[in-house]
Parts: C-alpha cells; structure tokens; sequence
C-alpha cells in the first residue's frame, strides 16, 4: 500500500511539472463546513483543487441610500438608481507570492445566485458597467477595531473615509484611482419575476480578476514596512450610468441565510469565493531569514545539471528556511532510487550508470515547502 500510495504521489508531481494547472480556492469554512467543490449541480470546481478558508468580507453599499449590507449585489436594477457596489476581502490572499515558477492563468470571484423576489427582482437582466479594481481593507479594520484574524463574519463595510461609490472609492485615500482598475461590462440574466419561476436558482455568478489577483500576489507587503497589505477587490457602480442589470448573491460568512429561494445548492448562505488558477508552482506567504547578511528565500529550491544526462549529473539544492531537508529521487513508476538527508545550501554529484534511460523526479522537502524537477537520463 505505502508503494502504492508513493506512486500516486510521484505522478503527481510530475503531473505538476508538466504543466498541469491547481486551482486554489479561496472560500471561508469551505473545510470546516465540507462543502462539495466538485458537485457538478453547485460550484463544479474540477481537477487539482487547493482549499484556503481564512477569514473573508462581502459587502455591499447602496449608493442612492448610504445603506450597508453583509452579503453581495452589484447594479442598478431595472429604475438605473439603485447604486448597489461591493467589496470582497479574503485574508488568506494577503501576503501571497507565486512561488517556484507559478504562472496566475486566471481568477474568478463567484457566488450563487439568490434569485428571490421583492417588488424590484433580486436580480435584472440587463448590463452592468462596473468600475473594478484593487482598494484596501486597512481603513475597514481599523474603524471596526479588529484585526484580520478576528474579522467578524457578518460585518458590513465601514471605512467612514471610503464609501464605496464611484466619486471617492480609491486604494489609499479619497479621489485616488483603484489600482488594476478595468470597467467590467457583465451581461445579467432575468431572474425570478414574480411568477414563481427561479431561472438562476442554483447556478453560480463569475467574474473575471486576474487583473486585480495578479495586483494583488505582487504587492504582499506594505511600502516601506513589514506589515501584510490587506488588499481587497471592489466593482462599483453609480445611479444613472446605465446599469440596469442586478446580480444578488448568497454571501452570508455567519452562515445564516435569508432571502432563500425554494431550492439552492447551498444550506447556509456562505457561497462567496475565490478560484485562482495557477500553472505550475504554487502561491504561498513569503518569508525570509537573514544569515551572516545573505537573504535567504522561505521556499526549498532544487535544480539539476545537466538534464537530460547520460553520466553525471549536478544536483544543487536548498532548504530554504527550514534547518533541515530530504532530497529523494524517484522513478516512473514511484520507487525510490535515492534518499539522503540536506541542511541548508549544497551540491553533490550523482551518478545514474547504473539507473535505466527514462524520466525520474527529483524531490526536495523541507519544513512545508517542497520542490520538484525532472530528471532525464538518456
């Protein structure tokens, strides 16, 4: 079984070398509350799926009103005067870097539709053209005096010197422009009329921010300081410009829902998330350490040469942050060839006379980073 299971975990990560995208999927309680991220009738998220489920915000404010709402909608509605922007904030993003060669291909924030009824529909078919971009969260957590690991779950939007309309929104301070800003022109679907049809009962919005993920993963600190920026994401609209589309989503962190339709995908109301699709590598916190005056990088890191080799070939590794690591190489077909212990920086040569032509993966692990590369030998 073990034989078995290391199998598996090589092709894995050859898989990964090669190519193959994972997803990380940005969604509060998601583990906790073991939601099926794969069901095909409710979020269909497929393939390699990495889960993160720290603290996270939605929020809404209707312009026209000065109102704050817990959860998501985003447009005018079918009078173009209803002003509905939103936010979005998850912790777990925050002091993100793509680590060993992590390419970002796409991200999508998503959410179920709540497709209920109350004179003017929940949601409008229609256009919404939206101001989106990166804002921060900063001003929110301090005028609610938390931190971003006790974030409440139902908390509104409360940056008194931002307030979420198009006029003032900006990243740092009022009249400034959002970083990674883009219009977004989002065609709406009718939802239920009145009639007792729910058309969008169960099916999920999506928005494309690659764009502002991307702002977002390159800026894990804040100018000047060793502190985490808490960067969100916000789509504003204002009355008048058009927008008579309206999206209303199951964004409800306390997992308390109301407005309900007869039959959604979720139980709880929590539907709000994240989905980054990265090529190769990873996204993860970076961190550094300082020795006898050298930076030394958080991630394990190995690298072979030659490859392809016949003979001989150089394999030069660290182990990053952690004290301590194991360097193992594997064949096709998941055996071990080699195992030793590594500390710190350090090369050796390693002799493949006796191994057979193919491909091998070599593996480093060190603390909770790992690194993989392939290995060919002709």
């Amino acid at each position: 079984m073990t034989k078995i299971c290391t199998a598996v975990a090589v092709l894995a990560l050859l898989s990964a070398v090669n190519g193959q995208n994972t997803k990380h999927v940005f969604w509060y309680k998601c583990i906790a509350n073991n939601y099926d991220l794969a069901d095909a009738s409710g979020p269909n998220i497929q393939g390699t799926v990495v889960k993160h489920e720290g603290k996270a915000l939605t929020a809404t404010v209707r312009g026209s009103a000065g109102n704050q709402d817990p959860t998501i909608t985003l447009g005018n509605g079918l009078d173009d005067a209803q002003a509905r922007s939103f936010v979005f904030w998850y912790k777990d993003l925050c002091g993100k870097i793509l680590l060993n060669g992590g390419k970002l291909i796409t991200a999508k924030f998503r959410g179920e539709y709540r497709d209920n009824w109350m004179g003017n529909a929940f949601c409008n078919a229609g256009t919404i053209n939206a101001r989106v971009g990166v804002v921060s969260i900063q001003g929110h957590l301090d005028a609610l005096k938390v931190t971003p690991e006790n974030h409440p779950d139902d908390a509104v939007w409360s940056d008194p010197f931002n307030t979420l309309n198009s006029v003032i929104m900006g990243l740092t301070a009022p009249g400034e422009s959002f970083a990674a800003e883009e219009i977004k022109n989002i065609t709406c679907f009718a939802g239920n009329n009145g009639q007792g049809l729910k058309p969008l009962e169960g099916l999920f919005f999506e928005m494309d921010v690659t764009n502002q993920v991307r702002y977002i993963l390159s800026n894990p600190k804040v100018s000047g300081t060793a502190n985490i920026a808490q960067l969100g994401i916000a789509a504003v609209v204002t009355a008048g410009n058009g927008s008579t589309g309206k999206i209303n989503l199951y964004g409800f962190e306390n997992c308390i829902m109301t407005g309900a339709t007869s039959d959604p995908w979720t139980t709880d109301g929590n539907t709000c998330h994240l989905i980054l699709e990265v090529e190769n590598g990873t996204i993860a916190v970076e961190q550094t350490k300082v020795s006898n005056g050298t930076v030394i990088s958080k991630a394990a890191s190995i690298s072979l040469s030659p490859s392809p080799c016949n003979i001989m070939t150089k394999i030069t590794y660290s182990t990053g942050l952690a004290e301590k690591g194991v360097l193992s190489i594997y064949d096709i077909g998941g055996r071990l060839v080699k195992s030793r212990s590594v500390s710190g920086t350090g090369s050796f040569d390693f002799s493949t006379v006796d191994l057979t032509k193919g491909l091998y993966v070599c593996k480093i692990t060190a603390g909770n980073s790992i690194s993989v590369k392939n290995l060919i030998i002709l």
